[in-house]
């Protein structure tokens, strides 16, 4: 079994093992009665939320992750000169199979807890936000492929992890406009 299967399996049970967390958390305070209502409440939809998300990742995993799938991430990486092309790739379908179903639950979950009507344009503005994140990623990538195309994995592997750190930064950073951050409080009342 290639390395990169493996990986990806890994990072799968690691999903469900912090959902199954998540849960057994929500199950503990709820018996105590240390959380208020809303907090139940909160909880309760974000251990759905994740739920929900873990099984997008689930049925969507076999495409991307496994040797010989029609969109196979090991294949791209074999096909690429480098494993910052290989992700860069990769992102828009990441972005179209994950994070829009993610951006849908995410406003579904969240009108719940706020008990009101899902509001499309809350789920454009979660789909903005996680497009950012990935357009930033994307540029970062870029210029560390330009930069550091034939270095090894093990070097080149931090700067995927710094290049999607770098880029949430500046996701908050935007959030913290004021113009912006306005916006959203009146979005999301």
């Amino acid at each position: 079994m290639p390395v990169f299967d493996i990986y990806g399996i890994l990072l799968m049970a690691l999903a469900v093992y912090a959902a199954y967390l998540i849960y057994r958390r929500y199950v503990e305070m709820s018996k105590s009665g240390e959380w208020s209502e809303e907090e139940r409440l909160w909880a309760r939809e974000g251990s759905f939320f994740v739920i929900g998300l873990f099984v997008i990742i689930f049925v969507s995993f076999p495409f991307l992750f496994i040797e010989g799938a029609p969109l196979s991430l090991s294949d791209a990486m074999r096909s690429s000169t480098s494993s910052f092309a290989a992700l860069r790739m990769i992102l828009p379908l990441f972005y179209l199979v994950w994070c829009v179903p993610g951006a849908v639950l995410g406003e579904v979950f969240y009108s719940r807890i706020k008990k009101r009507s899902v509001r499309p344009r809350n789920v454009l503005i979660f789909a903005l936000m996680i497009g950012e994140w990935l357009l930033a990623s994307a540029l970062l990538l870029t210029l560390f492929d330009i930069l550091f195309r034939d270095m090894s994995f093990l070097v080149q592997f931090p700067l995927m992890a710094v290049s999607f750190s770098m880029s949430m930064f500046i996701m908050a950073a935007t959030s913290r406009i004021r113009r912006i951050s306005d916006f959203m409080k009146r979005a999301f009342d």
